[in-house]
């Protein structure tokens, strides 16, 4: 069993590691740990991961010598290097913003990566046995990857590999090989990857695959297939001196926009040929076959001329562009181009090189906003109060209000398909708040595996800042693709169909509409929200891409709707049931309510949004109650990210639950129960900067609840008892991160606190004046 060891500083992992023998895992919590070199030879795998992944930063990792080494969840700031016959280690799931660089190393594995920055992104020079899978890969000077020298054994798949920013004079490959003194990389298989090299950027096109520089009997034992390729260059797949069993089959190439790249190019190179190359069942603009290689069959080159729209579904920045359009002469059912690649991304049975999520602190660099933005936020679109809207009223055949939370596989929603979803005509409708933006992450689906069960499926998802969603007839497909999706905002979506056709509406405006027909009347999959189902089999539940975020306020109406025809059924339909605005009207009169005061900061406190500014308590016995309420006035200066107001709260549900945070993410306002292992949340939307907002909620006798400007926002059945809470108190931050009774804080506030006050009995806003 293995041995695991949290530490919190530089000096204690320093020490943990000098005490392994091999077979531990160390556990970082939160923070900064500088620069560490490891250089032990363990006897086997020593693990070093964060407990929150991408919340412990190192200002450099170096590994000379160093082995049995898997470095988990981690961001690195500066060029990490594995050498000096380094061997058995792994780096996954982590964010590398200075390139990486190997050399002289044997059994590295590189997996579910976001790598960035640097003259050269990746570098592995004599390194054998190396696997490179699932990376996000980006954003060099120069050439992107480059293998070189005597580099063997080795596995490049599914990785997006994309944009350079070099100057003239600089001829940037995305993936490059070349010979060295120490020999020339051989038994390498590139298979599934994405290179994708942006117009808008750079003053040089990048070339895709470029192999040069031959020496020690040239190039042996490459596999290049069931690669997706957009780039502008002649070079998008390059091949100098292809001596022995080197093949390039099944990929698929886009040319740029006005035409460039897409060419399959073959050269001699040091008096080497490409004899023993095979070009085969490739979809390309052309061939330079400048060797008169004979093992060229089965491809289609559709030449200079051809219109790319009735070839492809886009142009080439994102791998669903590649997707052949029905009927055409590369349709997937051909097997021409990365058919098997395309069908296992159509199917969900294979990852599109999902990233690690980008870390709140610092925010990310934006990147330039898409031709189709998403359209911004308005007043009044869609956010009110809905009542107590279930599926029994009319028109409404599934709802689930309020905020709900998904950080993890149990959060998601399934539900069995019934006999309300099988609808002809539908409209989907929530809010929407990612904590990420990166990678994939499902938003709602009712989908399985390709078209099986006759199709006519509909998912929704997030793919690195685009908003995706993709309605299915029998045979095929309807994309809309709304780009500039950003974190820690708030977004209405509502998704419709019916009548011969599809619509996708984003905060009130209609950003899609087609003329496809497809229905819900023969669908039987599970409908799910917070994560996708088109991987499943038919009838089947099963999910992936789960949803970091919070989803609101799901409905499923019959009808395909527009939103103000939504909103006039919704209002109907609460109309017929007798229910106004969702607050029933109180059967007795408000009774005065006498409490005692357990904490009071009545003056207004102005906090910086820097860590020092919280207010940071420890745990007080007074703070022990069963029940109580929390109140206070805000007035935040900005809306950026999440901000932390009031807290009780810890790791996860560390010291038995039972915790409570008040936060703000973007214009909403968050609180989260927990119990002992489980949460409830509730999110009031519509938030602006510099303006005064007063909070109050409430908990106990099995019942939680928030209000805002004296305004109900919500009540749920949930059992929360701070009796049972020892954590520290923030005001003005969270500290749910920090361990039990521990001190860590984090999510600071900018602006001011006021009239802070906790009583020890549960005072909903219908009880009327409060005597303390």
């Amino acid at each position: 069993m293995a041995i695991e060891i949290t530490v919190s500083s530089l000096s204690s992992l320093e020490s943990a590691l000098a005490a392994a023998k091999g077979g531990e895992i160390i556990k970082l919590l939160d923070g900064y740990y500088g620069s560490i070199t490891l250089s032990k030879d363990f006897t086997s795998k020593v693990t070093i991961e964060a407990i929150n992944p991408h919340k412990v930063t190192f200002s450099d990792i170096d590994v000379p010598g160093g082995s049995n080494i898997h470095l988990d969840g981690l961001i690195i700031e500066s060029q990490p290097r594995i050498d000096q016959n380094a061997h058995h280690v792994t780096i996954s799931n982590s964010i590398l913003k200075n390139a990486l660089y190997i050399r002289d190393a044997d059994n590295i594995v590189i997996d579910n990566n976001d790598i960035s920055g640097g003259q050269n992104t990746l570098i592995l020079n004599d390194v054998t046995n190396f696997t490179i899978t699932e990376n996000y890969i980006h954003h060099a000077t120069a050439d992107v990857v480059r293998i070189t020298g005597a580099s063997k054994y080795g596995l490049f798949e599914n990785n997006t590999v994309y944009d350079v920013a070099a100057a003239p004079l600089v001829h940037p490959d995305l993936v490059q090989m070349f010979g060295t003194s120490t020999g020339i990389p051989t038994d390498i298989t590139f298979r599934g990857n994405h290179l994708y090299d942006d117009p808008t950027t750079g003053s040089v096109y990048a070339q895709g695959f470029f192999f040069g520089d031959p020496n020690n009997g040239g190039y042996k034992n490459i596999l290049i297939e069931n690669n997706l390729i957009n780039v502008g260059s002649p070079n998008s797949i390059a091949i100098h001196g292809g001596q022995e069993n080197v093949v390039i089959q099944n990929n698929t190439l886009i040319p740029w926009p006005g035409g460039g790249g897409a060419i399959i190019r073959l050269t001699d190179a040091r008096g080497w040929t490409n004899e023993g190359t095979t070009v085969q069942d490739n979809i390309a603009k052309s061939i330079l076959n400048q060797t008169n290689v004979p093992n060229v069959s089965g491809n289609y080159f559709y030449g200079n001329d051809a219109d790319m729209s009735k070839l492809f579904s886009g142009d080439g920045n994102q791998w669903q562009d590649f997707v052949p359009v029905g009927g055409s002469p590369i349709d997937l059912s051909t097997g021409l181009g990365a058919s098997d690649r395309l069908t296992d991304l159509l199917n969900g049975t294979s990852s599109s090189g999902s990233t690690p999520p980008t870390p709140e602190q610092p925010a990310p660099t934006p990147e330039p906003t898409p031709e189709q933005p998403a359209p911004t936020p308005e007043d009044n679109t869609g956010g009110t109060d809905q009542g107590q809207i279930d599926s029994s009223l009319n028109g409404v055949a599934y709802a689930a209000m309020g905020a709900h939370e998904f950080t993890s596989a149990s959060d998601v929603i399934e539900v069995a398909h019934n006999s309300n979803l099988a609808l002809d005509a539908a409209t989907v409708s929530f809010s929407f708040n990612a904590d990420t933006v990166s990678g994939t992450h499902g938003l709602f689906s009712k989908d399985a595996s390709y078209y099986t069960g006759g199709g006519n499926h509909l998912v929704s998802y997030i793919e690195n800042g685009n908003l995706i969603v993709r309605f299915q007839d029998g045979a095929n497909d309807d994309f809309a693709r709304i780009g500039g999706i950003k974190a820690d905002t708030d977004y209405d979506l509502q998704v419709s169909f019916g009548d011969g056709n599809t619509s996708v509406w984003l905060n009130g405006a209609q950003v899609h509409s087609a003329d496809f027909s497809t229905s819900w009347t023969n669908n039987v999959e599970y409908l799910q929200f917070g994560a996708r189902g088109w991987s499943s089999e038919s009838g089947e539940a099963g999910f992936s891409n789960v949803f970091d975020g919070t989803i609101s306020d799901i409905i499923v109406a019959e009808g395909n709707l527009t939103p103000a025809q939504f909103q006039n059924l919704l209002s109907d339909a609460l109309a017929d049931s007798g229910t106004v605005g969702g607050t029933p009207t109180p059967e007795s009169p408000p009774t005065d309510i006498i409490a005692n005061v357990v904490y009071e900061q009545a003056a207004e406190q102005t906090f910086t949004g820097k860590t020092g500014s919280i207010v940071n308590l420890e745990h007080d016995a007074a703070y022990e109650v069963q029940e109580g309420t929390i109140s206070f006035t805000f007035n935040a200066d900005d809306l950026r990210g999440t901000q932390g107001l009031f807290s009780k709260d810890a790791f996860h549900y560390a010291g038995g639950g039972n915790h409570l945070s008040v936060m703000l993410k973007g214009d909403s306002l968050y609180l989260v129960f927990q119990d002992e292992d489980s949460d409830m949340a509730f999110r009031a939307p519509g938030i602006t900067a510099g303006q005064d907002y007063d909070v109050q909620t409430w908990f106990g006798d099995g019942e939680v609840g928030l209000a805002v400007n004296g305004e109900l926002i919500g009540t749920k059945a949930f059992e929360v008892d701070l009796s049972l809470n020892h954590q520290n108190l923030q005001v003005g931050g969270l500290g749910w991160t920090s361990s039990n009774g521990g001190d860590t804080i984090s999510n600071a506030f900018a602006g001011t606190i006021s009239d802070l006050v906790i009583i020890d009995q549960a005072v909903s806003i219908d009880h009327g004046d409060l005597i303390v």
